[in-house]
C-alpha cells in the first residue's frame, strides 16, 4: 500500500474491508521494520486503540441492537459491512439430569486428584525412584517439562 493509500484509510476515505484492514496492518509492519516508525511507540498505540476499541463496542452495545432492529433480520450494510444480530455464548444447564450429575461429580473429583498430582510434579527437582502402590513395582517420578513463550507486557497508566 503506497503511503497516498495509508493516508486516505486513515482519514477514513477508503473502506474498511478485510482487504485495507491487511494493507493497512501490513504498511504499519513495514514502517515498523525499516525504522519509519517506532516500533515499541506503534505497539503502545494500537494497544491503547485496542482496548478503546473494545470499551467502544461494549458501550454501544445495546445502541446497536436498537438500530438493527430496525432493519430486520437480515441487518444492514454499513460502509460495505454487513452486521446483524445474532445469538452467541449458547448455554446448557443439564444439572436438572441424576446421570449427568453424578458423571460431573466423577469428573470434578478426577480434576481434583490431576491438579493435586501436578502441584506435586511441580515440585519435583529431580528424578527419583518411589514404589507404585497399586502395582507394587518401583518407577521413576520425573520432573515436568517447562516450556514457556517470549512475550510482552504493556502497562497503560
Amino acid at each position: 500500500m503506497q503511503n497516498t493509500e495509508l493516508q486516505r484509510l486513515q482519514q477514513g476515505e477508503l473502506l474498511p474491508t478485510k482487504d485495507n484492514i491487511t494493507a493497512l496492518a501490513t504498511e504499519i509492519i513495514r514502517q515498523c521494520q525499516e525504522g519509519e516508525a517506532d516500533t515499541l511507540q506503534m505497539i503502545v498505540k494500537v494497544t491503547a486503540i485496542h482496548k478503546t476499541t473494545e470499551a467502544v463496542l461494549e458501550g454501544l452495545k445495546e445502541e446497536a441492537l436498537r438500530e438493527l432492529a430496525k432493519h430486520g433480520k437480515d441487518g444492514a450494510m454499513i460502509l460495505s459491512a454487513g452486521i446483524k444480530q445474532m445469538e452467541a455464548g449458547v448455554k446448557y444447564d443439564y444439572s436438572q439430569d441424576a446421570e449427568w450429575r453424578a458423571l460431573k461429580e466423577t469428573v470434578d473429583a478426577a480434576n481434583a486428584d490431576l491438579k493435586d498430582r501436578e502441584t506435586f510434579l511441580k515440585g519435583v527437582k529431580s528424578p527419583f525412584e518411589t514404589l507404585d502402590k497399586s502395582t507394587g513395582e518401583m518407577v521413576t517420578i520425573y520432573p515436568p517439562k517447562k516450556t514457556s513463550t517470549t512475550t510482552f507486557k504493556i502497562t497503560l497508566k
